[in-house]
């Protein structure tokens, strides 16, 4: 047994009691620490921020003198190998998700499997015959448990208490099966599309460009039965045509890409896939007014050709000008010019088709069916901040009565050259303001023409005498339509 006087002997027992010692007399209270820690971190920050600037000043060759703060910082470059291993990635998980996706085969087993358990509550309860089309939720739980024999662990996001209750439910507490298998036959249909749309994200960032919006509408071509008299001549056009109102209406920013999420609940991607329909009786009335529909596209191909006098593939100023019948003012158009024609081949980082050089004064094709989206649609909110960016030609970010003279005058000298009554043009200024009622009375932004939802009234009247000419006789053309109903 080792005694108290060899361990007293010990040199880290001396060591333990001089440093319990000194913690005796360093006792201290929290505020004190709190401050020495504090200091110390302020010291690293220091040393942290001199490194920091001592490496910026040797990376710019100035070193020893103030410097700016980086604003940008590329992206690292990453060797193809990791790029290739997570394009793999991705697709493989997508893959999977496309595997656990109900088939049409097994929606039509679904189909039978609710059917199946609403005649049978019928039978067990000896109610109406309508009530074989509803299920209460007990009924509700038990198709769960058959459909999860089934079709496994596909169908169970589909029959959670949540689903049940997003239903309208009768008297005894029951939802209807027609409804319930819309319901399952939308999401199965909307994970589909976003799954196909992600398989031509080539970044993987959620965004489709315009190529690959085209890859997308060229590989959906073949199982579109409207589209099966395409020409194979005609249907790089046809892309062109589908893809700009894809994009026209879905990147109001003009960043040149569309986010996923915004294209696949948007109304344009729904009428696109419209298409999917086999073709009916009924078919050639539903697609008549539609954009992606084979007649429409060939009606805008040909409007662009009939403008395009010299066949240069690009428009000028007095070709677009005889659009519509000759409407359009010239103060108009070379407004449109200024904003959208000029800027467009900027945005696209390219020039025009067949030229070295940008040339402002000329409207190529994808150009030109922007302008066409924007003019047909006029009351969609894009379209009314496409020409509102045209009206403002000064970028204050509204107009003023001023803007509204300048553009109407040339309106108001065509409407007197045809032949009409003389009008005073402060009448029609006072009008516009009427219609829109801005927060400022001397200033009309865009937000006052969105809200007062007068926008396509405003650019007819500041535009196009044709339409203005249906703003001036609208009570007569309003009651030529009572009349031909009435008829």
């Amino acid at each position: 047994m080792v005694s108290r006087r060899a361990l007293g002997a010990s040199p880290w027992v001396a060591q333990l009691c001089g440093f319990n010692a000194e913690r005796e007399k360093e006792a201290r209270d929290e505020d004190a620490i709190e401050a020495e820690v504090q200091g110390r971190l302020n010291d690293l920050l220091k040393v942290q921020k001199q490194a920091r600037d001592i490496e910026l000043a040797k990376q710019s060759g100035k070193e020893g003198k103030p410097m700016l703060p980086r604003f940008f910082t590329p992206k690292e470059k990453t060797d193809s190998s990791s790029v290739e291993v997570a394009t793999e990635a991705r697709l493989r998980f997508l893959h999977l998700r496309h595997e656990m996706l109900l088939d049409n085969a097994e929606l039509e087993n679904l189909w039978f499997v609710l059917q199946q358990f609403a005649a049978s509550e019928q039978d067990q309860g000896g109610a109406a015959p309508e009530a074989a089309e509803h299920v209460d939720y007990d009924r509700y739980c038990q198709i769960s448990v058959r459909c999860a024999d089934v079709f496994g662990e596909k169908s169970l996001p589909f029959f959670t208490p949540s689903t049940f209750l997003r239903f309208k439910r009768d008297a005894r507490g029951r939802i209807g099966i027609l409804p319930l298998f819309h319901y399952i036959m939308r999401k199965v249909s909307m994970q589909q599309t976003r799954i196909y749309l992600s398989y031509h994200d080539g970044e993987g960032d959620g965004y489709l460009t315009e190529v690959e919006l085209q890859a997308y509408v060229e590989k959906m071509i073949p199982s579109l039965p409207p589209l099966a008299d395409l020409e194979p001549s005609f249907q790089a056009q046809y892309v062109r045509i589908a893809v700009r109102k894809l994009l026209f209406f879905n990147d109001p920013h003009r960043l040149g890409k569309v986010k996923i999420g915004d294209l696949l609940v948007s109304a344009q991607l729904a009428e696109f896939l419209e298409l999917r329909q086999e073709l009916n009786a009924d078919s050639p009335k539903n697609l008549a007014g539609s954009w992606f529909s084979l007649d429409s596209a060939r009606r805008v191909y040909s409007t662009f050709l009939e403008l395009d006098e010299d066949m240069d593939g690009l428009l000028s100023p007095q070709e677009l000008g005889k659009f519509g019948g000759g409407g359009l003012t010239s103060y108009f158009v070379d407004a449109l010019f200024q904003e959208h024609v000029a800027t467009w081949h900027a945005r696209r980082g390219r020039p025009p088709s067949g030229h070295r050089k940008p040339r402002p004064t000329r409207m190529d094709f994808p150009c030109f069916l922007e302008f066409l989206l924007a003019w047909e649609d006029k009351k969609h909110p894009v379209s009314v901040a496409y020409f509102f960016r045209v009206l403002d030609r000064d970028k204050k970010h509204h107009l003023t009565s001023r803007d509204l003279h300048l553009f109407f005058r040339d309106v108001h000298q065509k409407w007197v050259e045809g032949g009409h009554y003389d009008l005073a043009m402060e009448d029609v200024k006072d009008e516009m303001y009427d219609m829109v009622s801005p927060k400022d009375k001397y200033r009309m932004t865009l937000q006052d023409i969105l809200d007062s939802k007068q926008g396509d009234t405003i650019v007819n009247i500041l535009s196009d005498i044709t339409g203005f000419w249906r703003y001036d006789s609208r009570e007569m053309l309003m009651q030529q339509e009572e009349q031909e109903e009435e008829l």
